[in-house]
């Protein structure tokens, strides 16, 4: 078996290279994380732009009446509404997910 003989310009260069791809590896996972926690942090909305968005004051509040519940996740507690109708045939669950709240989708119902 032939023995691979590496010159000090070889190693230097392998090395170079080596950390390069260390620095690129390390840069780019640091900037999905930075961007997941920019992205997906917590958001809490007390005021909707009502010109935009459809919000519940918009609506027969009678003909659509709404309790809050709150739902235990680990440390966090999620809000939703929960919508009874008297003569429901059914149940939607609206989850609108990170960063909207919950009167953003009742345009979609």
């Amino acid at each position: 078996m032939k023995k691979l003989y590496m010159n000090k310009t070889t190693i230097r260069a392998l090395m170079i290279i080596s950390i390069c791809i260390v620095i690129v590896l390390v840069l780019a996972f640091s900037g999905v994380a930075i961007a997941h926690m920019v992205v997906f942090s917590r958001a809490d909305y007390d005021k909707y732009d009502s010109d935009y968005f459809l919000v519940y004051d918009d609506i027969d509040k009678d003909k659509y009446p709404r309790e809050q519940i709150i739902v235990q996740s680990g440390e966090n507690d999620i809000s939703a509404f929960l919508y009874v109708v008297d003569d429901a045939k059914g149940l939607i669950v609206v989850a609108p997910g990170h960063r909207d709240a919950n009167d953003i989708k009742l345009y979609e119902i």
